[in-house]
């Protein structure tokens, strides 16, 4: 099977939808894979056997978020080499340019086209140079019905949550088939957890992901100034890179507490999960998980997680069984369900077996199966 995947959003830019498109195309290896993703001049750091990457130029950086980049043309050649893959179907992750452009070739070629929607597009409008409008419940409404108008042109629909589904279907999306798929988690996780190295004079709590606004990682660092008076042992690790870094550094400095938080830059593959593993809790406070991968790549690694009780996060944590949930936006909560793990080796124990016990279900050879089927489902 040919399967061509459009997205605004590939690497080097390390989020959800690059790591789950290429654990998707590794999964998959019998099938022939073509990605369409905005042109880069830093190498990708990634290749396989089975798919070709076809990078669309010029490509411009956001001046809010360079490392989302916009597109404006689709140059003939590169349109040829898309016609010379002959798809079978197209995988789309975005509603904008590229995401168009596949909507486009599945309409001409008379293909089925999958909808992936993996991010809640309301909550990216701060990064739009449109200083007045964006913030407004005018802006929302106009980012829902983007979204809806696109998504209601795919042949199927899929999310990686029940929550995420709900939202669309609340927010006026209808649509015959819709279905959840999750991202799946790359088995290093598993094996750093298998090998994992912790000092036992230290209780490191992690974050992975963009250092970005909307991720409200200020929280963290809030909840862990309210923390590290109490245990010395405690440090705060930062996995990532993104706009908001240097707030982020600044409010570090500013509570005290700079010295005990580690910004570790990006870290991928074995390297980030052998980091993950090493430390004993994963903690998030996004409130815009339509998934939360890293969730599940944290407790893969072994970690029990604390995370904000919102939109899809309480899927995959469950309070005194895999983790705690602490109210959205609160740095008082957050360190009071983190302190719980902090006083008590034997609840961190239990919630670390019950996070790797949870998070067996989402191996990526289960999951690529789920999207094969899909895939196979569309041709009939």
């Amino acid at each position: 099977m040919h399967i061509a995947v459009f997205t605004d959003s590939f690497l080097p830019q390390i989020n959800g939808v690059s790591i789950g498109t290429m654990n998707l195309v590794e999964s998959l290896p019998k099938h022939e894979f073509l990605i369409v993703s905005p042109a880069s001049k830093e190498p990708l750091g990634w290749s396989a056997k089975n798919c070709k990457i076809l990078q669309v130029s010029p490509a411009i950086s956001l001046p809010t978020y360079k490392d989302y980049k916009v597109c404006f043309f689709l140059s003939h050649k590169l349109r040829t080499q898309i016609l010379a893959f002959k798809p079978d179907v197209i995988l789309s992750h975005t509603p904008f340019f590229i995401g168009k452009k596949g909507l486009e070739f599945s309409k001409n070629l008379k293909i089925p086209i999958i909808g992936v929607y993996n991010t809640l597009l309301p909550d990216f409008l701060m990064y739009l140079p449109l200083p007045i409008i964006k913030n407004t419940e005018f802006a929302k409404k106009k980012a829902w019905e983007v979204g809806n108008s696109y998504y209601a042109q795919c042949d199927t629909v899929v999310s990686p949550s029940n929550a995420m589904l709900s939202a669309l279907r609340s927010h006026g999306l209808k649509h015959e088939r819709m279905l959840k798929i999750t991202f799946g988690v790359n088995d290093y996780f598993y094996n750093a957890a298998k090998k994992a190295r912790k000092d036992s004079k230290l209780f490191r709590i992690v974050y992975m992901g963009r250092l970005s606004f909307e991720k409200n990682i200020e929280v963290l660092i809030k909840a862990f100034a309210i923390l590290a008076p109490k245990f010395s042992q405690a440090r705060l690790v930062l996995i990532g890179n993104g706009p908001a870094k240097e707030n982020l550094e600044s409010l570090a400095e500013s509570l005290g507490v700079k010295d005990n938080v580690e910004f570790t830059g990006v870290l991928r593959d074995k390297k980030l999960a052998e980091k993950m593993a090493s430390c004993n809790l994963y903690a998030s406070a996004s409130t815009i998980e339509t998934q939360g991968i890293v969730h599940f790549e944290a407790m893969a690694a072994g970690l029990p997680a604390v995370v904000a009780d919102k939109m899809a996060n309480p899927e995959a944590v469950r309070d005194n069984y895999n983790g705690f949930l602490f109210k959205p936006f609160s740095a008082e909560d957050c360190a009071s369900k983190i302190e719980k793990v902090l006083k008590s080796r034997a609840l961190e124990k239990k919630l670390s077996k019950n996070a790797s016990k949870f998070a067996q279900n989402y191996k990526w050879k289960n999951i690529a199966k789920l999207f094969e089927s899909e895939f196979k489902r569309a041709q009939t």
